[in-house]
């Protein structure tokens, strides 16, 4: 039997940054992965949805030139290009990884990974050898959530977004994250857009006025939305409940994601949905065995989450480091861009918490005027007549950039009306609304 320092099951964000940090330690580790280094992320998630939106920004940005008459040129683009860089991209990122688990001795197969025990002790079985550890660590990640009776019929988003080419018209079932952002962006390469959510809203999980933004955005740019209505046929295209029809060429099923745990034998606790139950060390129910990302963070399947706590849990192995609390910001690629953390305005209303709710719009800054931008917003939640901020969400182009500044405040005890106060940002910029925005 061989024995490491450390086994990893999984090699995605939280797998392969958790395999890093130990190897760099000199730590023996072994890591086991069904597919490719960089999970579902790198190659059908966040990577090439992003290389997708940083194009369609271009385009967006550049019709916005155009309809204020100060840009004459004709838009063109080619997205057999924009394939091929996609491509590019997740190859180099790929073996990003693979350089540094070489730089740090760290082995990798490829198989399916079974937790077994032997005298009381987990092991870990792949392609019919056994390995063991002191430490083990899940790091499954997640896969996409839609009925099995769909599957010959509807495309998941990492199928989608995948493709060699893409078609004239597409129906998206799900108004969520991945909804909203994939319908932002394939909305700026000419493809007619249709998104049926069955929640009265899009982004039902946010604040009204947040998810209002999006709504607005998408449908100005030609999406059709349908809310408050479910499938009740695929055919040729969708039959909605109340009797609508909609012609697709392609329909893809972005109804969130599930955890992958149905290979743990039963060996680790989990709850009625299949996330894995860890304490405030992402210990799990069995002794020597850890998880961390998509298989925990059911409200929470982030990536950059993933990593902090495949980070964080190394060294709280190896070197007896404490694990803080993780203030996880979250962050939505549509038009505008949406980022937050902390409590929404929503949740500090349900935990009856002494609050008040300041908003601030972008259009009040100089680059705000210079972008012509007058959706973009910032709203603080803070105690009423306080200091203490309980959370700060934003409607920007930059939002996603922008969070971190309040990411730092929040996880490192500095969530103080004056600690925006006290910050100097760079004129003109969207970050100055942190300052600018009146908290006191």
């Amino acid at each position: 039997m061989s024995e490491y320092d450390l086994i990893i099951i999984g090699a995605g964000s939280g797998g392969y940054r958790a395999a890093v940090t130990a190897g760099s330690m000199g730590k023996k580790v072994l890591v086991i992965e069904r597919h490719k280094a960089g999970g579902v992320c790198l190659h059908n998630g966040c990577v090439p949805s992003k290389t997708f939106y940083q194009t369609a920004k271009i385009i967006k940005n550049l019709h916005g030139q155009k309809k204020n008459s100060l840009l004459e040129a004709e838009l063109n683009w080619n997205m057999e290009k924009l394939i091929r860089y996609r491509d590019g991209v997740i190859s180099k990122l790929e073996k990003g990884i693979e350089f540094l688990f070489k730089k740090n001795n760290i082995e990798m197969i490829k198989g399916q990974a079974h937790l077994i025990k032997e005298k009381n002790k987990p092991l870990v079985m792949v392609n019919d050898k056994k390995f063991q550890a002191p430490f083990i660590i899940v790091a499954t990640g997640s896969r996409n959530a839609a009925p099995s009776t769909w599957q010959d019929r509807v495309l998941s988003p990492d199928e989608f977004i995948r493709l060699g080419g893409y078609p004239g018209s597409v129906a998206i079932i799900g108004g969520g994250v991945i909804g909203c952002e994939f319908a932002g962006i394939f909305s700026q390469f000419n493809v007619d857009i249709t998104v049926i959510e069955k929640e009265n809203r899009l982004l039902p999980f946010l604040d009204k006025d947040l998810g209002e933004v999006v709504e607005k955005s998408l449908k100005e740019i030609g999406v059709k939305v349908y809310t408050g209505q479910t499938v009740s046929k695929i055919s040729d295209g969708l039959i909605l409940s109340d009797k609508t029809k909609i012609k697709a060429e392609k329909i893809i099923a972005c109804m969130g994601r599930r955890p992958n745990t149905e290979w743990t034998e039963d060996l680790i606790q989990t709850d009625e949905k299949g996330f894995i139950k860890v304490d405030n060390n992402f210990k799990t129910s069995c002794d020597g065995v850890y998880a961390v990302g998509d298989v925990i963070n059911k409200d929470s399947m982030y990536a950059h989450l993933a990593s902090f706590q495949g980070e964080a849990l190394v060294l709280h192995l190896f070197q007896s480091k404490k694990i803080h609390p993780a203030h996880s910001p979250y962050g939505i690629f549509t038009f505008p861009q949406i980022a937050g953390i902390g409590m929404s305005e929503d949740q500090a209303v349900k935990a009856g918490l002494d609050h008040e709710v300041i908003r601030s719009p972008l259009f009040a800054t100089s680059i705000g005027k210079i972008q012509d931008d007058r959706t973009g917003f910032m709203k603080v939640i803070k105690q009423k007549s306080r200091d203490k901020l309980f959370g700060i969400h934003v409607a920007s182009p930059s939002a996603c950039e922008m969070i971190h500044t309040a990411s730092v405040l929040f996880n490192n005890d500095l969530a103080q009306a004056a600690s925006l106060k006290n910050t100097v940002f760079i004129h003109p910029t969207e970050s100055e609304i942190f300052h600018d925005i009146q908290v006191f």
